[in-house]
């Protein structure tokens, strides 16, 4: 059964759902943004209390304490072929682990964004006029959506609320899901090309899934 466009408009797709399926007849274009690694900085300590929920979403701390790192970056550093292994490799090697755990690395978010990614999101929505943004929860149908101003502290300040974004005049959006370790980036080709010129990830086609390492 198709789910309502409303409540489609605003939610991510789970597990082995074609994305064109899902959003293809509200969104013209669709982008898979990849979520950055985060590479700890030399003479931090922040792993050791990176279970601590307090500091593994605290969003500002993070991005004070890590670089991003490229999925590109982590092929080379891995010896991994493609991009499909690499995602392959997040949910189950101990190989990756491994090498995250002596580099200390930290894997990409899942369910919601990753530190450093709004700051790589947040210019590019301010250069096309938006000044507000809709934080959309897990369940939006119980929980609503809040308008906050466009800025990176004002959105981590909606914890409960990262799980997608939309812009108010519901052009673009912004969506992650349960066990996506990517964001996709929805809306017109002119508007999602403008991201794509700059974030790390690729175009999606109509046969495009969300488990497309699977592909």
């Amino acid at each position: 059964m198709t789910l309502p466009l409303e409540y489609r408009k605003i939610t991510a797709p789970y597990y082995k759902v074609r994305v064109f399926e899902y959003w293809g007849d509200i969104y013209e274009s669709i982008f898979c943004y990849l979520k950055p690694f985060l590479k700890v900085k030399e003479g931090s300590a922040i792993l050791d209390s990176i279970d601590d929920p307090s500091v593994y979403f605290n969003y500002q701390l993070l991005a004070e304490h890590s670089i991003p790192l490229t999925w590109n970056d982590m092929l080379k550093l891995t010896g991994l072929q493609t991009l499909g292994q690499l995602r392959a490799a997040i949910f189950g090697s101990g190989l990756l682990r491994d090498i995250c755990e002596k580099e200390k690395i930290i894997l990409p978010y899942q369910d919601i964004f990753s530190p450093h990614q709004l700051e790589s999101l947040l210019p590019i929505l301010s250069k096309l006029g938006h000044h507000k943004v809709r934080c959309i929860p897990e369940l939006p149908e119980h929980d609503p959506p809040v308008v906050v101003d466009l800025g990176i502290e004002t959105i981590i300040n909606q914890h409960n609320r990262l799980r997608c974004l939309q812009t108010l005049d519901e052009t673009l959006f912004f969506g992650n899901a349960f066990d996506f370790v990517e964001t996709y980036i929805c809306g017109s080709k002119e508007q999602v090309q403008l991201f794509a010129n700059s974030l790390e990830g690729f175009m999606c086609t109509e046969k495009t899934r969300t488990n497309w390492h699977d592909d």
